[in-house]
């Protein structure tokens, strides 16, 4: 690893989580020998109760969308009205056919905010129409991607 006009070359080292915009990756003198050889995983999560889980985070844009959550095990299954208007949302059971269909797993990774709608629906990780995507995706996703370095 080689930092331009800082410090010597060396054969190895560990990147430790930062945050998402952290520049040391790109301060490398040659970014193409860089070599992953290994992911850990820092954080996962369950939503258990999607009405209040969704009206607890930050939202992007005004629009209304309906998700059906599939979860095999009961506690998040259903289908949701999502209305979301200035940072905020109303969600609520519905009778309503589901525009977009994502699993419980899914709707944890969603509800970090640290992976893209577009991503997960391209990944065949959400089930919907590409404007239904793209409305959700605009409520949904997070202009400042989300990061910690508190273990626990």
């Amino acid at each position: 690893m080689v930092l331009p006009g800082r410090h010597g070359p060396c054969e190895d080292g560990d990147l430790q989580p930062g945050p998402p915009d952290d520049p040391l990756l790109w301060a490398l003198a040659d970014l193409g020998r860089v070599k992953v050889t290994g992911l850990t995983h820092f954080l996962w999560i369950r939503v258990l109760d999607v009405e209040r889980s969704l009206a607890a985070r930050p939202w992007s844009a005004d629009d209304h969308l309906v998700l059906g959550i599939d979860d095999p095990q009961g506690h998040a299954a259903g289908t949701f009205e999502v209305e979301t208007a200035d940072g905020r949302a109303r969600v609520a059971r519905t009778d309503r056919a589901a525009e977009l269909v994502l699993t419980a797993e899914t709707l944890g990774a969603l509800y970090l905010g640290g992976v893209t709608v577009t991503a997960l629906h391209r990944a065949g990780r959400i089930d919907g129409t590409d404007d239904a995507v793209r409305r959700f995706a605009a409520m949904a996703d997070l202009s400042d991607p989300p990061y910690s370095l508190t273990g626990f």
